[in-house]
């Protein structure tokens, strides 16, 4: 958590911070600040600081400060404030070129000004912030919970009539063999960097911050629920995209989905809402394929099945058109006939995704075709097949949350 440096210039006694170059860099989030005078502590910075400096071990020798501009780059802070004194009387050009070039924000602080005033104001700033987002993750458990909330709490947030919402549910499945490897190799792990729900909701937040977009996270369980405000007729699928991207490039170790529901506006119902945007993550019929976004507007056969008879009728619907199938001897079967449809009937791609060869993929097909007494190139057989799988995962994800 943390704030963007445009914001944090307007602050008081920040705001005489004079900006010297690294102006595409400005919004960078500060997430605490840091006096740092020795380079050789620069490895233990975690990024997102604004470091200040004032010179009394490198002085004004622009190689030294160049050097450590670029190692405090490597390291991600978001800014770096010369206090100016008789260690470093004037910025030199160069560290100024220098930042220009990395898009590091350089700030210049007059020498009257006090570095604790400048620390207590960015680090009351930061915790009013933080604990605002921390009311706001409590109103949404409340809310998923089935809380009965006040007004006049709502109102307290800006919740009013005409607002229009989406429930974002994002799941990540961790593969724990970075961190192992790391412990083997002696590197130290943070808490953090195991805490993975906590990680992945403060890069949200702090994505959703660079954007100027409002933060709506809470984690329950083994998920992110984030609500997104939309306007009328407005897509929200870009700034997901977005959002999911920075996930992955910042946590590669992880497979990371997310289920969208349908837009809605009464705030109260937000635990339906965040029902349907499970469903969509769990139903999706791309899950296993590049498509780690899911809505529940686009599952239209999903949603005639939640207004259909009961699970347990579905799923005997399922069992006449898979048959032998769902015999845990031909799960293998079931499986590349599911994928078989997953990448449009495609062999090549649909084998590519079983580790197979197209050949074993070709004879289990017939095999299916056999077994079923379907032909898969008849389009009322491929339809009906299709139609029985998602009706079995919806039977499936149906009554196994009961």
């Amino acid at each position: 958590m943390g704030i963007p440096c445009n914001t944090m210039l307007s602050l008081p006694y920040a705001n005489q911070f004079r900006v010297l170059a690294g102006k595409s860099g400005l919004g960078n989030l500060v997430q605490w600040v840091h006096n740092l005078e020795d380079p050789r502590y620069v490895e233990w910075l975690r990024g997102g600081e604004l470091i200040i400096l004032t010179g009394i071990i490198t002085k004004d020798d622009a190689k030294v400060l160049c050097r450590l501009m670029e190692q405090l780059f490597d390291k991600q802070v978001a800014a770096v404030a010369v206090s100016l004194s008789e260690f470093i009387p004037v910025v030199p050009k160069e560290v100024c070129a220098c930042c220009d070039r990395l898009g590091l924000p350089l700030l210049e602080l007059p020498a009257h000004v006090r570095i604790v005033d400048i620390s207590r104001s960015i680090g009351t700033t930061i915790s009013n912030s933080q604990k605002w987002n921390d009311e706001r993750a409590i109103l949404l458990l409340d809310l998923l919970y089935g809380k009965r909330l006040s007004e006049k709490r709502l109102r307290r947030f800006g919740f009013h009539a005409q607002q229009h919402f989406r429930v974002v549910q994002v799941q990540l499945l961790w593969e724990h063999s970075a961190v192992e490897a790391s412990r083997l190799q002696g590197e130290m792990v943070f808490y953090e960097e195991e805490n993975l729900l906590y990680q992945a909701k403060t890069y949200i937040q702090e994505e959703l911050q660079k954007q100027k977009q409002d933060c709506w996270l809470t984690a329950d369980d083994d998920m992110i629920l984030w609500l997104i405000e939309t306007e009328p007729e407005k897509r929200v699928a870009p700034l997901l995209r977005y959002i999911m991207l920075c996930l992955q490039e910042k946590l590669p170790d992880t497979d990371i989905q997310a289920g969208v529901s349908e837009e809605f506006t009464d705030i109260r119902r937000l635990r339906s809402y965040a029902e349907h945007a499970r469903k969509a993550l769990f139903l999706n019929p791309q899950r296993d394929v590049e498509a780690p976004i899911a809505f529940y507007d686009d599952m239209v056969s999903y949603q005639l099945f939640e207004q259909a008879r009961t699970s347990l009728d579905l799923n005997e619907m399922a069992a006449r058109v898979l048959g032998n199938l769902l015999r845990e001897e031909h799960r293998d079967l079931l499986n590349s006939l599911r994928r078989y449809i997953e990448h449009d009937c495609n062999q090549k791609d649909a084998a590519k995704a079983l580790f197979c060869h197209v050949n074993t993929l070709y004879f289990r097909l017939k095999k299916i075709e056999r077994m079923l007494h379907r032909d898969l190139n008849r389009m009322d057989d491929l339809f009906d097949l299709m139609l029985a799988l998602r009706l079995y995962d919806f039977c499936q994800d149906e009554l196994g949350g009961k």
